[in-house]
């Protein structure tokens, strides 16, 4: 997992819940603190994971539909080390990662101060910079509240392959109690988060 520097009044649960309160003051005092550069891991050219360093990147100014996510946890799936070694399409240099937690820094007063996750599409860290870093501008439609059984790290460690397992059960037309469901490669990510949650559908 991958951690990140954040303004100060956002590194306690106590502080989130005060934040939330504060409504449209939130905005105008998170973006004071916002820094300008993020850290990065961010190769310059296809290469393994000894060859990977931080680097200081600038922080892509949210837009419409965006926000700005201070990064708690990222995840690093087979498709991160993929990616890094040039066998998935992506330009070069980039922002490497898929799966991220944290909270929600700029933006939307929707969002603001909520605790998210998400995997960001088919393009975060393939097309477009990814979650190896402290910040991660990204839309919308891309993030979900994280349910408060979770800590970052579960988030971060199982966005990708739930998400993924979850579309793929709901296309079956939906697992109901009693139903039967065979999970080929359940030894990995996706495999093993489908057997779980057609174990927890009953």
């Amino acid at each position: 997992a991958v951690g990140g520097r954040h303004p100060r009044v956002l590194q306690s649960e106590d502080h989130l819940a005060e934040l939330t309160e504060v409504g449209t003051m939130l905005i105008d005092t998170i973006a004071i603190d916002l820094p300008t550069l993020t850290r990065a891991l961010r190769p310059a050219s296809p290469g393994a994971p000894d060859d990977l360093s931080v680097s200081e990147v600038p922080i892509h100014e949210p837009g419409v539909g965006e926000v700005l996510v201070g990064v708690h946890a990222a995840g690093v799936n087979r498709s991160d080390a993929l990616a890094l070694r040039g066998v998935l399409p992506g330009v070069f240099p980039r922002t490497l990662g898929r799966d991220f937690a944290g909270v929600v820094v700029h933006g939307t007063e929707e969002w603001v101060g909520r605790r998210v996750w998400g995997v960001g599409g088919s393009d975060l860290g393939l097309a477009r910079d990814g979650s190896h870093a402290d910040y991660l501008t990204i839309s919308t439609d891309a993030i979900t509240e994280i349910p408060t059984t979770l800590t970052y790290v579960d988030a971060a460690a199982s966005a990708l392959a739930y998400f993924t397992a979850k579309a793929a059960l709901d296309r079956l037309g939906g697992v109901q109690s009693g139903d039967w469901v065979v999970a080929s490669g359940a030894s990995g990510g996706v495999g093993g988060a489908a057997a779980c949650l057609a174990e927890w559908l009953g």
